[in-house]
């Protein structure tokens, strides 16, 4: 018996569905290691421009004969890049036989918590790094001549060999470096890595819709 207009009507949509369910599929797959490929490549070119960051830094602190804040913000920067490798390796341990939704949610938990963890560490590592750059600027020839014609008023008040208005300055900035240290690790996070976790943040939106 021929099929009805209505029963073909029905069967061929129902075939049009099973075709295009899997290459929505195959799409979301696409785009999951798409999207996590680019963000294993940043973390990987960022950990590189730390790795220079930190040596310039040696470099600078030894041409301008200010070896202990170099030295020290040297071993600061590789620290950095150290805890952010050590973090990074927990990606090998997701599931990666999971479907492209799960892979990409538990990316995205990952993230998170790699996010807070360094938001922790910077909040420590901002105040450290800009007070050896305080401290850099004195071992300097140039802050040693600003500092002696400072001393040179007799006015000045002086602790510990410091001028008192130079020394509170200095930690009032540390403070306030302490207390936005993390909003400054997240505007620093944006600016590297913003669009990058947009386009996670829509992808797995989109897959979300679906799987209503």
């Amino acid at each position: 018996m021929e099929k009805s207009i209505e029963t073909i009507w029905k069967t061929g949509f129902i075939e049009q569905e099973n075709l295009i369910i899997p290459r929505l599929n195959n799409l979301y797959n696409q785009k999951s290691i798409h999207i996590i490929d680019k963000f294993k490549r940043m973390f990987k070119y960022n950990h590189y421009y730390i790795y220079i960051l930190a040596v310039i830094h040696l470099a600078i602190g030894i041409v301008l004969g200010a070896y202990l804040a170099g030295t020290v913000m040297f071993l600061l920067l590789i620290a950095l890049t150290i805890i952010s490798r050590k973090n990074m390796k927990l990606i090998n341990q997701i599931n990666q036989s999971d479907s492209s939704y799960d892979y990409l949610k538990s990316f995205d938990n990952y993230l998170k918590g790699i996010i807070s963890k360094l938001g922790n560490f910077y909040q420590v590592f901002y105040p450290v790094y800009f007070g050896f750059l305080i401290v850099g600027f004195l071992e300097t020839n140039s802050g040693q001549v600003a500092l002696t014609k400072i001393m040179d008023n007799p006015d000045t008040v002086v602790y510990s060999g410091l001028p008192v208005i130079w020394l509170s300055s200095a930690i009032l900035f540390l403070i306030v470096v302490t207390i936005f240290s993390k909003p400054l690790f997240r505007l620093d996070l944006k600016t590297v890595y913003g669009r990058i976790m947009k386009k996670l943040d829509e992808l797995l939106a989109d897959m979300e819709e679906l799987r209503q």
